[in-house]
């Protein structure tokens, strides 16, 4: 969930639409899209919303309310940093990598994390 630069709740609903939610009722206000998974982050520069699908990644336009394609790579997570504004998200299905996006949506790694790591007992 997040708010987008004019107060609106937006939340993704892993795997169903994108949704504007009323922060005061919690009640679902509109319904956007399908397959729109968990990730979801507020460019701080634009009114839009980078979302992640079962496409990749997608900009969601909260003023024309419409997607277009951003990157081919799938994440379940995504965030943009503060200061430079770049987007960083965490693969999936197959997971174990955080990746950074270029303007034009490719994903560069930059750390593949070892799975196993997360799986031995302490």
């Amino acid at each position: 969930m997040a708010f987008d630069a004019a107060g609106l709740l937006w939340a993704s609903t892993g795997g169903g639409p994108l949704v504007l939610i009323d922060p005061a009722t919690g009640a679902i206000v509109e319904r956007y899209g399908d397959g729109v998974n968990l990730g979801l982050a507020v460019d701080p520069e634009s009114a839009d919303l980078y979302v992640s699908t079962r496409q990749g990644v997608e900009i969601f336009d909260t003023l024309t309310r419409r997607f277009r394609p951003f990157a081919t790579t799938r994440v379940d997570a995504l965030a943009f940093a503060p200061g430079d504004g770049t987007l960083w998200g965490t693969t999936w299905p197959d997971g174990g990598q955080i990746v950074r996006f270029n303007r034009i949506g490719d994903a560069e790694v930059m750390l593949d994390l070892d799975h196993e790591a997360f799986c031995k007992p302490i």
